[in-house]
């Protein structure tokens, strides 16, 4: 599981709950999750505002830092030829 996703889940909501808050489709949220798409730069600000929200009032929320880390985008990794 993806640190984006454990952090959505940490927060109680659902894929479905999720991307309707912040305007997306739940199997683009879920490819975003996979590090297989990036969002436009103010979807993935609207995720961190309702994930810091939700998980602010959680005890196993390790903080900013960890929440910076998991919405970073995917780093690109080269398909090697076949």
């Amino acid at each position: 599981m993806s640190g984006r996703a454990l952090l959505r889940k940490r927060a109680a909501l659902t894929q479905v709950e999720l991307s309707r808050m912040v305007g997306v489709s739940a199997p683009r949220l879920c490819l975003w999750e996979r590090g297989q798409i990036d969002l436009r730069p103010e979807q993935i600000e609207r995720i961190a505002q309702i994930l810091k929200e939700h998980l602010g009032k959680t005890p196993c929320f390790e903080g900013p830092a960890e929440l910076a880390k998991a919405l970073m985008p995917a780093p690109f990794v080269p398909m090697e030829a076949a």
